[in-house]
């Protein structure tokens, strides 16, 4: 299985590149494809353009449940039908959530986002934190 670590600014930036993305998708079926093609495959359009960042954050992506503090990922389905948002943390940070029943203990929580940690840097890892010497 993956290691997961917290989101950082690169990949809040990450984040906006996809969103701009999206906006130029949409633009450039508005723009070009809207009077070339018929209505169906502009919505088969939009339909694959959301499908396609929604897989590419499922591969990339993780979740730890908030009860049973396990990481588990999910399939592109379930990423792209499931409600998620921003919670706050009580230092006042901020954090990505997602509305899922954890694989491990059966219980529906907003889980935290987590990113698939790249292993040739010098990341600290989410399972790592707890028994890292200082």
């Amino acid at each position: 299985m993956a290691r997961f670590r917290q989101l950082n600014v690169h990949d809040y930036w990450r984040h906006i590149a996809a969103v701009l993305l999206l906006a130029g998708g949409i633009i450039f079926a508005f723009t070009v494809l809207r009077d070339r093609t018929p209505t169906f495959f502009l919505i088969l359009f939009f339909l694959a353009l959301f499908w396609a960042i929604t897989s590419m954050f499922s591969r990339n992506y993780g979740y730890q449940c908030q009860k049973c503090k396990k990481v588990f990922r999910v399939p592109t389905t379930v990423n792209y039908f499931t409600p998620s948002g921003v919670g706050k943390n009580p230092d006042g940070t901020y954090y990505s959530w997602k509305s899922l029943t954890c694989p491990h203990c059966g219980a529906r929580t907003k889980a935290k986002t987590l990113k698939k940690a790249d292993l040739r840097g010098s990341q600290v890892l989410v399972n790592e934190r707890r028994t890292r010497k200082k």
